[in-house]
C-alpha cells in the first residue's frame, strides 16, 4: 500500500519495526535508533512571531502590563527598534533625555554615581557591599529605563551600558507623551513607578542577602507595597505582649529587641528584614519588643 503512494508523499515517510533490507525494496526510508537520528520536521516561522513575543513582554512590563491588546497594538507601531553591541552606550549621563528604552533581549548597566564606568567588567561586583557599587544597578529583559527625563523634561540622569549585545525597543519623547495623554492614569502609575525604583528602599534591598536576589521587575512590586517610615532613637516599632502589625526593612540606623538586647548582642542594621509572619497573620502577641 505504501509503495502506491506518490513519489513527493513516500519520501516523507520513516518506516520502523522493519528491517533496512526490506525498506530499500520498498523504496522507503528505514527510521534509525538513537538520538543522533532524531528525526527533525522543519517548521516555518510565522512572520508574526516577532510583533507577538514583543506585544506579550510590553503587556509583560512594569509600566504596560495594565494595557488592553488594542492599546499595545498601537504603541508597537511608534517604537524602533535598535540593537548595541557589548561595551556601547546607550546614552550617557547628561545627554538630551529623547527617549524611553525598553529591553527585549540582552543586559545594560546604569552608572548613578559620578565615577565614570570602566567597561562591562565595572559591574561585576554588584551588590557586594562596596558603597560605590550600589551605584551600579543592572537591568535586562522586560525593564525599561530614560523615563525620569522625559517626565521631568531634563538631561539624563545616568549612563547606560550595554553589558551584553542588547536589543532595544525606542520610544521617542513625542511618541512618549502621546502614549501617556492617551491613556489614562498611565503618566500618573509611571511617574509613581519611577520614584519608587529611585527611592532609598533599592539600596535596603540590595543591602538584603535574599531581596538582593530579585530582579527589577519584581524589585517594583516590593517597593510597590513598603511605605517609608522614619523612627527617632527610643521609638517602639513592636510592643512586648502585642500582635506585631507591621514588617520592617531596614534603610538606615539600627534597630534591636529590648528583651534580647544582651542576648543578640549586636543590632539589626541596613539591610535586615524584620517579620513575624504567625503574629501579622493571626494577631496573636509578639514575644519579644
Amino acid at each position: 500500500v505504501l509503495q502506491q503512494l506518490p513519489e513527493e508523499v513516500r519520501q516523507h515517510l520513516y518506516i520502523i519495526h522493519i528491517s533496512n533490507e526490506r525498506a530499500k525494496e520498498a523504496g522507503l526510508r528505514h527510521a534509525q535508533v538513537g538520538v543522533e537520528n532524531s528525526i527533525l520536521i522543519p517548521v516555518k516561522k510565522s512572520t508574526h512571531n516577532a510583533a507577538a513575543s514583543i506585544l506579550k513582554l510590553l503587556l509583560a512590563s512594569d509600566i504596560f502590563r495594565n494595557l488592553t491588546m488594542a492599546q499595545a497594538s498601537d504603541l508597537l507601531q511608534l517604537t524602533d527598534m535598535a540593537e548595541y553591541g557589548e561595551g556601547e552606550y546607550i546614552c550617557t549621563k547628561g545627554d538630551e533625555g529623547s527617549d524611553l528604552y525598553l529591553i527585549l533581549t540582552g543586559f545594560v548597566g546604569v552608572e548613578l554615581g559620578d565615577a565614570v564606568m570602566q567597561g562591562p567588567d565595572s559591574f561585576n561586583k554588584v551588590g557586594e557591599g562596596d558603597p560605590e557599587e550600589l551605584n551600579r544597578r543592572i537591568f535586562g529583559s522586560g525593564d525599561y529605563l530614560g523615563e525620569i527625563a522625559l517626565l521631568n523634561n531634563t538631561s539624563r540622569t545616568a549612563s547606560i551600558l550595554a553589558l551584553t549585545k542588547v536589543t532595544l525597543l525606542k520610544l521617542d519623547e513625542h511618541a512618549f507623551h502621546y502614549v501617556m495623554d492617551m491613556t489614562p492614569g498611565l503618566r500618573v502609575r509611571l511617574d509613581r513607578l519611577s520614584r519608587i525604583r529611585h527611592s532609598s528602599s533599592w539600596k535596603a534591598i540590595d543591602s538584603n542577602s535574599v531581596f538582593s536576589r530579585l530582579g527589577s521587575s519584581q524589585r517594583a512590586q516590593l517597593q510597590a507595597i513598603l511605605h517609608s517610615v522614619t523612627v527617632k532613637a527610643g521609638d517602639v516599632l513592636w510592643k512586648y505582649n502585642a500582635p506585631a502589625l507591621n514588617a520592617y526593612l531596614i534603610a538606615s540606623g539600627e534597630l534591636e529587641f529590648a528583651e534580647i538586647r544582651e542576648e543578640l548582642g549586636t543590632p539589626f542594621a541596613k539591610g535586615a528584614f524584620l517579620c513575624n509572619i504567625i503574629s501579622m497573620l493571626s494577631h496573636l502577641a509578639h514575644d519579644t519588643g
